[in-house]
């Protein structure tokens, strides 16, 4: 089983996957590429893809609190 946990550290985002030993861990097609024979994560995809649509959403939220707040 994989637990990926987002954070921020200072000014920065960090993605964290932590993979854990399951024996039904899946692995086939990712969702959003497409590439055959990797790991998929949350979503049914890739690493890669993941991590950019995980990155997006951290850049939408900051986007929002931004306007709501302000510069701080």
């Amino acid at each position: 089983m994989e637990q990926i946990t987002m954070h921020q550290k200072g000014n920065r985002t960090v993605v964290v996957m932590d993979e854990q030993e399951d024996p039904e861990a899946r692995s086939g097609n990712c969702s959003s590429c497409g590439q055959a024979g990797v790991r998929t994560y949350q979503y049914g995809m890739c690493r890669s893809c993941l991590a950019a649509r995980l990155k997006g959403m951290q850049e939408f939220i900051d986007e929002q609190r931004k306007e709501i707040f302000g510069d701080r």
